[in-house]
């Protein structure tokens, strides 16, 4: 195989894995102070699915609270605002969800307050503060229209129709360079070094010396 056409199935490979690749935004783990939060910012400029984990690590019960930037905005002023409750939980140790966010600013709020459902210091007095570790990962784009998904997005579509097209235009020059070469070698006569010349069959003037 050319080493062009190596290249170019390398590529291809690579660009095929990309479609599963996932973009951790945000983990880690946080001690949240009694009366406070942690929050993750998400800047999405399509429609995402969105993955969050969340596990307590010690402490008393959080809420988890899926905010867009004008009720992220009531919700740090001690305002009355509304989560999204399909990306929101409450009055928990853990969670484990995913979620369709459309674009825009959201958040992803870890809540130590009287916000919500879980308060600081109910179940113990002396453990205010839990200790939460977090994952937030979107891992690919879902589209308004679910029965229009492309299997791929628009710049990696044309990379992999270049790469294709590389591939055929490749393989189309090698086998024509192969079928030229078997042609030559098909049209070379034989040699057989075994035969010999019999002086006696020549006629008398190729017999002479020059």
């Amino acid at each position: 195989m050319s080493r062009p056409l190596v290249a170019a199935t390398t590529t291809l490979l690579l660009l095929l894995a990309l479609p599963g690749a996932h973009a951790v935004v945000d983990a880690g783990s946080v001690k949240i102070a009694e009366g406070s939060f942690h929050a993750i910012t998400l800047a999405l400029n399509e429609s995402t699915q969105v993955l969050v984990t969340v596990s307590r690590v010690s402490g008393p019960h959080i809420d988890l609270f899926l905010l867009d930037s004008p009720n992220f905005e009531l919700y740090r002023h001690g305002k009355q605002f509304v989560y999204a409750s399909e990306g929101s939980r409450l009055d928990i140790t853990k969670a484990n969800l995913t979620v369709t966010v459309s674009d825009g600013l959201w958040y992803v709020v870890l809540d130590n307050t009287d916000a919500g459902k879980a308060h600081p210091g109910l179940l113990d007095a002396f453990d205010k503060e839990p200790v939460v570790r977090f994952e937030v990962i979107h891992p690919f784009t879902v589209p308004d229209q679910p029965d229009q998904v492309p299997l791929l997005s628009g710049p990696q579509a044309i990379m992999l129709s270049v790469v294709l097209v590389t591939i055929l235009v490749v393989l189309l020059v090698w086998a024509a360079r192969a079928a030229a070469h078997h042609q030559k070698v098909a049209d070379t006569p034989a040699t057989d070094p075994t035969q010999r010349v019999d002086l006696r069959t020549l006629p008398p003037e190729s017999r002479e010396p020059r």
